[in-house]
């Protein structure tokens, strides 16, 4: 099996429904704000801010769940069966359910497995779905993660899942400037995905990027963090769903404009760094509770 074009199409099916490796996770207030630094919070601190980076009110960014779930959702490498070249592996897609809000500590078990093994473009897509339950088991939050294997597409399998609806065509009803920081890599890594690509200048050359970019969950919680603000009035735990599509990297330090369109209790995001042709992220929606 070639590790950088591993798939035929019988094998990309009957992949599909394999587990995951399980993870457990414990955390507290401590891990919370920590996410939530490495996200661009309290890079000014604002007095919004201050939610999001001090115990006395601390709420909890839905977007916490992928820090959570990282070992077991991005486990590509590790279904049983498969040999992937891990270096061609970049992250495509994101979306997490919340059950119910999530809780400032837990202690939580994760499970996952594939859900679809399919072509996208030139490339393939892994998709697993992982489900988090605390110690009474009680269910917190789903996520679905989308894994591109770069050039590894031409196995004819066709995606079959719903994709979300990319932004309206109409301007949005507002456009929110976001800073990243340099040291926002730096800090996003001490959640849990220590990938070089995000802190070393050499690996970042030697897989075909200028600099060291931005994690693109850490992208993700800042443009979460920025519509909550936005459309739900700063209150996370009104939030149902979130999800995106990645589009190009952002460099730690890039500013970000984030188009938000509101349509009742369903928000559409687009990001892009400023002057970019290219969307950050695309297909991206926040869908707030009933």
């Amino acid at each position: 099996m070639d590790p950088r074009k591993p798939f035929t199409a019988e094998l990309a099916q009957s992949l599909v429904g394999a587990s995951l490796p399980t993870s457990h996770r414990r955390w507290d207030a401590d891990d919370v704000i920590l996410y939530h630094l490495g996200v661009g919070a309290g890079a000014a601190l604002p007095e919004g801010d201050l939610r999001y980076v001090y115990e006395r009110d601390l709420v909890v960014l839905p977007s916490f769940a992928t820090a959570v779930v990282h070992p077991t959702g991005t486990a590509s490498d590790r279904i049983p069966g498969l040999t992937l070249d891990r270096s061609m592996t970049v992250h495509g897609e994101q979306e997490v359910i919340l059950h119910q809000p999530i809780p400032l500590e837990a202690d939580t078990e994760t499970t996952g497995k594939v859900i679809e093994i399919c072509e996208m473009g030139r490339h393939a897509l892994i998709r697993t779905e992982t489900q988090t339950r605390d110690a009474d088991g009680v269910l917190l939050f789903t996520t679905r993660f989308g894994i591109v294997l770069r050039e590894a597409g031409g196995f004819g399998v066709a995606r079959t899942s719903a994709v979300a609806d990319d932004a309206p065509a109409e301007p949005a009803d507002v456009v929110v400037r976001v800073p990243t920081s340099p040291r926002q890599a730096a800090i996003y890594r001490l959640c849990g995905d220590r990938n070089p690509l995000h802190i070393d200048p050499q690996h970042a050359r030697a897989v075909g990027f200028d600099l060291p970019i931005l994690h693109g969950l850490s992208t993700f919680g800042a443009i979460v963090r920025c519509a909550i603000d936005e459309a739900a009035g700063g209150r996370p735990q009104d939030v149902a769903a979130i999800g995106a599509r990645f589009g190009s990297p952002v460099i730690p330090g890039d500013e970000l404009d984030v188009e938000l369109w509101q349509r009742g209790e369903h928000v559409h995001i687009r990001a892009r760094v400023p002057g970019a042709e290219r969307a950050v992220l695309t297909h991206a929606h926040l869908q707030l509770r009933s």
